[in-house]
């Protein structure tokens, strides 16, 4: 996609550029920073540490070692700038089921990409996860789609509905860790009423708090965490000049 026509397919509202981005993180906000694919060409190599290099360099495509290239300076540049912490000093961890944490936590961060777009989310108050996907769905044949659907649930009858309810379940597995090993028919899911875009979900043990947008006309973004949030801010990341 063409930086220079984002704020024509971004839709209204959504997104800011970096140049307003806030230095500080509200306890209760919920930060979206969404990067377009053609900005990996402006993040300096020496942010990443070795295993990042490693990791992108054992990619076989170009396409995919730019996508990581965007994802892991994304994430460096954001999480530095609001720890006051140049980029390449941060230091990662990974959890149980492998899922990435800065090492002191001192916020939750998680990433997703797809349909020419790199995710960001940030949240101090607890695990967060992040889901972004292509609208392909919509001409999905549904004989194709992957059981998802709660026994308490409608099962989705287009794809728009099925690419909803798959960002929503993505984004809370990726925010406890589990990622694809969560079985998502297993977890139920209801739109919170009064509240427009917002969701509640539970596994019967567990409970999660979760939103959907459309970060284009044909992208869905989803976002989850167990704790719930006051704000959510979006902001359209097009240069890392103020961060250098």
């Amino acid at each position: 996609m063409n930086p220079d026509n984002l704020s024509c397919t971004v839709a209204r509202g959504f997104c800011t550029h970096n140049a307003e981005i806030e230095k500080t993180l509200g306890k209760s906000e919920l930060r979206l920073l969404c990067a377009p694919f053609s900005l990996a060409g402006a993040v300096p190599p020496a942010w990443l540490d070795t295993h990042e290099h490693d990791r992108c360099q054992a990619y076989r495509f170009a396409a995919d070692r730019k996508r990581h290239l965007l994802a892991h300076g994304l994430k460096r540049w954001a999480i530095g700038y609001l720890l006051d912490v140049a980029p390449r000093k941060l230091r990662f961890t990974v959890g149980e089921w492998g899922k990435p944490a800065l090492l002191d936590e001192a916020l939750h961060f998680n990433l997703s990409h797809s349909a020419g777009w790199v995710v960001l989310a940030l949240y101090r108050q607890a695990a967060v996860g992040v889901d972004v996907e292509a609208g392909h769905g919509a001409t999905m044949d549904p004989a194709s789609w992957p059981d998802i659907t709660h026994p308490g649930e409608s099962a989705p009858d287009n794809g728009r509905s099925f690419l909803t309810a798959w960002t929503l379940k993505e984004a809370i597995s990726k925010c406890s860790g589990e990622g694809l090993m969560m079985d998502f028919r297993r977890l139920c899911l209801r739109s919170q009423g009064g509240l427009r875009h917002r969701y509640h979900a539970t596994d019967g043990e567990r409970h999660w708090h979760a939103g959907h947008e459309h970060l284009d006309s044909n992208t869905h973004l989803a976002y989850a965490s167990v704790m719930p949030w006051e704000i959510v801010t979006r902001q359209l990341v097009l240069s890392f000049d103020r961060m250098r």
